[in-house]
């Protein structure tokens, strides 16, 4: 649904800058006197729809960066369990009581 409306709002965008490319075209090809104040006009109208592009642009990229962000600490999550749990059980490793061996008693110095 997403990715409809901002290519249609792309879509409508390319239809505006060229229509602003049309405009600027026929003005200069026209022979007659351009104000200064139609020139800043359609410069700044130019600017504007360059901006409104390259924030579409960021729009649009922005859910791909929110989703590598939630894969990125779903792997770092599996990678912290996966170290943990490789650790629990070499510390454990052959042993059902702790650590202890058969036979090996524990000496506790009481002060």
């Amino acid at each position: 649904m997403e990715k409809r409306e901002r290519q249609k709002l792309e879509r409508r965008l390319r239809l505006a800058e060229d229509s602003l490319k049309r405009l600027d075209g026929a003005l200069r090809d026209s022979g007659l006197k351009v104000s200064l104040e139609i020139e800043a006009d359609v410069t700044t109208l130019k600017s504007f729809f360059e901006d409104a592009a390259a924030e579409a642009e960021i729009q649009a990229k922005k859910h791909l960066l929110m989703e590598e962000a939630v894969r990125a600490k779903k792997n770092y999550e599996k990678a912290v369990y996966k170290k943990n749990e490789d650790m629990f059980q070499a510390r454990d490793k052959g042993t059902a009581n702790g650590g202890l061996q058969t036979g090996e008693t524990v000496t506790v110095a009481v002060d």
